[in-house]
């Protein structure tokens, strides 16, 4: 952690560049011969020099498949699409872009469900083309409000000689 030297000067941060982060800073080659030895600024590339990110383009169906897999992955309820808080964040960071109205919990759920049947078929076509054995492992459990849940993972060895698995 940097910490501000209360003398003033770089000599601190670049002591903690030197210490934390040894590989990331590299003397300029390109000094002017004007700056101060051993100043931070002959140890930051030029900016001219740096590559800009790579920001891909936002579209209807990438909003979608980001939104759903954003849902999902946190355990979210198909409601929060409709929550204001979370239009705000969006609105906020898309800027209102039309490719990124958010739709109804009630498309959120279809959608979800179009996802799982794609991903059953998906699964389904995988599993016929399996031309070796196809393994199985079950667990079953109950939560602590009584709810039963049952998890299946399917392995095999694909074509390729790799392994798959499906959860």
């Amino acid at each position: 952690m940097y910490t501000h030297c209360p003398r003033g000067g770089s000599a601190s941060l670049l002591n903690h560049l030197n210490s934390a982060h040894p590989f990331s800073i590299q003397p300029s080659s390109t000094g002017s011969g004007s700056e101060q030895e051993g100043s931070v600024a002959q140890y930051y590339p030029k900016l001219s020099k740096l590559t800009p990110p790579n920001i891909e383009t936002v579209t209807e169906d990438g909003f979608k498949r980001r939104l759903l897999n954003f849902i999902i992955t946190t355990d979210q309820p198909f409601s929060i699409v409709e929550t204001p808080g979370f239009a705000e964040f969006i609105n906020y960071c898309s800027k209102k872009n039309s490719k990124t109205i958010l739709p109804s919990q009630v498309s959120i759920r279809s959608w979800i469900k179009a996802a799982y049947d794609e991903e059953k078929a998906k699964l389904k076509a995988a599993l016929g083309n399996s031309k070796g054995q196809v393994s199985f492992i079950l667990d079953g459990w109950t939560s602590s409000n009584q709810k039963a849940f049952q998890g299946v993972i399917a392995c095999w060895i694909n074509d390729d000689w790799e392994l798959s698995l499906n959860y």
